[in-house]
């Protein structure tokens, strides 16, 4: 039986091709090609060899989804752990108070709090205390000066007052010898000492180091912490003694102590932790803070009277750094603290 001849669409006869049957006669460039499907074409090259190019169309009903876009990470954000233990699990009070310094130790561990604790004394001491001492000699406010804020502060009277008092000197001798450049160089230097309570924030809330262009909320953060230092030490010298004047004191200072350190974290974390999360930390640093100084009324005022009668004025300096080192315990340990209780109460919620 003789092949069909077969016509190339540009007019040309086609060589025969094995495979092709007796169902195939002829194949005109003029017919319409089915649907959903395209005309196979058939070129010559110069070798004589035929080069179909067949073009691949996609079956009715057949969608084909296209590559995805690159896109680019969303900023990293504080999410509450998933392996908390429930509350309603735990079958004690003590229970629930065990479950929560296990996992506190173990994440201050992590963090290394100690190690950031003497950090945050250090700078505190070096960068922050000079700056404070010229705020204080610059502006004071029924002639207090820094030396009688560190006393307030401390809970100090007596012999362990007057030997820190006799640490600095005084007010009219610091706004003598400061000038514009030295003061400059504090306040930049005191922006060191606002990065590390912002990393050490961010390290309790596992969350990544702020971006560098979040040096204007370090030097907001300072001069908001400046001015709460000088208006709160002050006030306690326009207020006289009382009962009621007493009690409005202290509802004065819990309360302001509490917008403080629960806005520190969400301002400079830049917003990644939620306020919700945030506010047991703060409760947590306002208790703390307040047994602190009592602890430091109790036990630093006879060691720093015997520091500096041993050792002279270098032991009350050591007196005065370990006091700084337990205010940067507790506001690590504290925020931290609140972290480990805030997941806790929403493990028990779910």
């Amino acid at each position: 039986m003789p092949q069909p001849q077969l016509y190339a669409p540009n007019g040309r006869p086609a060589p025969p091709v094995s495979g092709i049957g007796d169902e195939v006669t002829e194949i005109n460039a003029q017919s319409p090609a089915p649907k959903g499907a395209s005309s196979p074409e058939v070129n010559r090259d110069a070798g004589g060899d035929v080069d179909r190019d067949v073009d691949i169309v996609a079956e009715p009903g057949v969608h084909r989804t296209p590559p995805a876009q690159p896109q680019s990470e969303p900023e990293p954000s504080y999410e509450p752990a998933r392996t908390a233990t429930p509350l309603r699990y735990v079958p004690s009070f003590f229970g629930v108070v065990r479950g929560l310094v296990a996992q506190t130790y173990r994440r201050g561990v992590e963090i290394e709090l100690m190690h950031r604790a003497f950090g945050f004394a250090a700078l505190g001491f070096v960068t922050l205390v000079p700056l404070l001492i010229v705020v204080a000699a610059a502006a004071p406010l029924n002639g207090r000066s820094f030396p009688e804020w560190a006393i307030a502060g401390l809970g100090l009277s007596g012999n362990a007052a007057a030997a820190v008092n006799r640490l600095f000197g005084p007010s009219n001798r610091v706004l003598s010898t400061t000038t514009a450049f030295s003061l400059a160089v504090s306040a930049v230097f005191g922006l060191s000492f606002v990065a590390v309570v912002q990393t050490g924030l961010a390290r309790v809330w596992e969350l990544p180091a702020a971006r560098l262009l979040s040096v204007w909320r370090q030097a907001v953060w300072l001069a908001v912490l400046l001015g709460l230092v000088l208006v709160g030490a002050d006030v306690l010298g326009l207020l006289h003694d009382g009962w009621f004047i007493t009690t409005l004191r202290w509802i004065v200072t819990v309360g302001g102590s509490t917008l403080f350190f629960w806005w520190t974290p969400r301002f400079l974390l830049e917003g990644r932790v939620p306020w919700r999360a945030l506010l047991p930390g703060a409760l947590f640093t306002v208790i703390a803070l307040a047994g602190l100084r009592l602890f430091s009324a109790w036990i630093f005022s006879p060691l720093l009277v015997s520091s500096a009668i041993t050792y002279g004025s270098i032991g009350a300096v050591l007196i005065l750094v370990s006091w700084l080192i337990g205010i940067g315990y507790v506001i690590f340990g504290a925020a931290l603290v609140g972290r480990v209780a805030y997941e806790a109460w929403q493990g028990g919620s779910r």
